[in-house]
């Protein structure tokens, strides 16, 4: 009785131990570049630095503002009681006031001669671009080296 229950024992804890699954080379660089945070960081900074370069190239544009605006007022005065002027009774009058005013304005400006100073907006900028961009090759690089080397030292 006790050999069986040891054998039916045995017989469900190895049912449910599945074999690892082997992967290739390229799989566990996959892997290993989802899952690297550097990885994903110096990707996710190259949107950054685009933006910063479309910044620049903006720089170089005239800029347009157009804008209204309006008000509105109204005054009501009752007419209760008398004023005197020159001793003469005058009696008030009620009386209501409204007032309105329509305003619109359109600017534009444009930036002719900077000192050079949009020029070389633009190029850091894209002086930084192209160094995330070698960063970011440069961290994939690596990712591929650790993983080939971790992956032969295993096989």
């Amino acid at each position: 009785m006790r050999i069986t229950l040891i054998i039916l024992f045995s017989i469900f804890i190895s049912s449910g131990i599945n074999a690892q699954e082997i992967l290739t080379l390229e799989e566990a660089i996959s892997v290993a570049l989802h899952n690297n945070s550097t990885f994903l960081k110096s990707s996710a900074q190259i949107d950054g630095y685009e933006s910063g370069v479309q910044e620049a190239y903006g720089n170089f544009l005239p800029t347009l503002v157009v804008g209204a605006s309006w008000d509105w007022s109204r005054s009501d005065v009752e007419g209760v009681g008398t004023i005197i002027i020159n001793g003469v009774p005058i009696p008030r009058v009620a009386t209501t006031s409204t007032s309105r005013s329509y305003r619109g304005f359109v600017y534009s400006d444009w930036t002719l001669f900077d000192g050079l100073a949009n020029i070389s907006a633009l190029s850091k900028s894209q002086s930084d671009l192209e160094s995330a961009e070698f960063t970011l090759e440069r961290v994939k690089q690596d990712i591929v080296f650790q993983t080939m080397s971790l992956y032969y030292n295993i096989m």
